[in-house]
């Protein structure tokens, strides 16, 4: 018997609360090893943030570059970018391989976003940099501009309408093939057509991290 704040605690007891004990040390590591896991997770997202806008941010000052270099009499050319696509199916969750399917599905995921957002801080460099017009190549756009554009035809006065046929015509259509590559790195490949003649007067391989 041990004597414990005035109380008699038989040996056997002792060690029985002991190993109640340690046995919840190793469930508490998991825990805090997961928890530290998606911590990192949240922080690498943030990081792969910047790295993405930086890569955009020196494909569009190339692009401009390069489109100065198509057409050295057009100071103000419009271009359009296409739109970003791509197959991404949730692999089957079957047996033992479920936790590996969801974790492809999910890498499969974060590479769509980070093309995605790729995308947009280009849009977002070229139409900010009053070196290019942006045209929209996006179909769902053009489907609002034209319904907003009937519904102007019928309601609005004729001193204020627009009337159609004065669209801007793409100079430039900028078109991307993305590739993934080994780790939280993508490449996309990027070619500047140019619709008069369908030459490709610009090129780029940007690689991307995420």
């Amino acid at each position: 018997m041990k004597q414990r704040k005035g109380i008699l605690i038989p040996e056997g007891e002792l060690e029985r609360r002991a190993g109640r004990k340690s046995s919840w040390y190793p469930v508490l590591a998991i825990l805090l090893a997961l928890l530290f896991q998606g911590g990192c997770a949240t922080g690498s997202a943030g990081n792969g943030q910047v790295g993405i806008r930086e890569a955009a941010r020196m494909t569009g000052m190339d692009l401009i570059r390069g489109l100065a270099r198509c057409e050295p009499r057009k100071t103000y050319p419009a271009v359009e970018v296409g739109e970003v696509g791509g197959s991404f199916h949730r692999p089957p969750e079957t047996g033992f391989g479920g936790s590996l399917s969801r974790r492809r599905f999910q890498n499969m995921e974060d590479a769509r976003r980070a093309m995605i957002l790729f995308r947009e801080f280009l849009v977002d460099r070229l139409v900010n940099s009053r070196s290019v017009q942006y045209v929209t190549a996006s179909e769902a756009k053009r489907r609002a501009l034209s319904a907003e554009r009937l519904y102007q035809m019928q309601h609005a006065s004729n001193s204020t309408i627009h009337s159609p046929g004065h669209l801007i015509g793409a100079d430039f259509g900028v078109v991307a093939r993305f590739s993934r590559e080994g780790g939280r790195v993508i490449s996309a490949h990027l070619e500047a057509l140019d619709f008069s003649n369908n030459r490709v007067c610009w090129s780029r391989v940007q690689q991307i991290r995420y």
